[in-house]
């Protein structure tokens, strides 16, 4: 039995892990979670038939020093905990996966105004991530926890991220 972990390392990332049936396994927001947390996962899955797809990310401009430095810190744990229990990974990016996982009733729009003062439509990410992720999971809960009002769009990125490396047979 193979397990696919999708891993959305963002500032409210999660871990997710879905079986060959695409059927949630188990699921783990970073931000609530210790180092250990995320090593007892890792340890679990890399005992097993896995592969893991991370969301290739970058700092934004716009981003603190101090942010960017914890945002890099997050992202080379993970690289290194996925090294040490020898899970095989790739990096793939949002423009990829989202390409791959969305389709076009899933899609919300923005209106933002671009350099010129003109109105520009434009995707936007998250609830489109959440509308994809309660077409492809009717029954999940899609909440971090029993007192969210919310889908958690992190956890609906994972979820995403791991049906990719599925669908993609990686």
């Amino acid at each position: 039995m193979k397990n696919y972990i999708g891993i959305d390392p963002g500032a409210h990332g999660y871990i997710v892990v879905l079986d060959e049936n695409g059927d949630l396994v188990t699921d783990l927001a970073i931000e609530d979670s210790t180092d250990q947390d995320i090593a007892r996962l890792f340890h679990t899955m890399g005992e097993t038939k896995c592969v893991a797809v991370m969301e290739k990310v970058h700092s934004m401009p716009g981003q603190g020093v101090a942010t960017t430095f914890a945002f890099g810190q997050n992202v080379g744990f993970l690289h290194g905990m996925l090294a040490a229990f020898q899970i095989p990974y790739t990096l793939v990016t949002p423009q990829k996966w989202q390409k791959a996982m969305w389709i076009s009733d899933d899609m919300v729009y923005s209106i933002r105004k671009d350099k010129h003062g003109e109105d520009k439509r434009q995707v936007a990410p998250k609830p489109t991530s959440i509308n994809a992720a309660t077409r492809l999971f009717p029954t999940t809960d899609l909440r971090k926890s029993d007192r969210a009002r919310t889908p958690h769009d992190g956890k609906c990125d994972a979820l995403l991220i791991a049906l990719y490396a599925k669908r993609m047979n990686l």
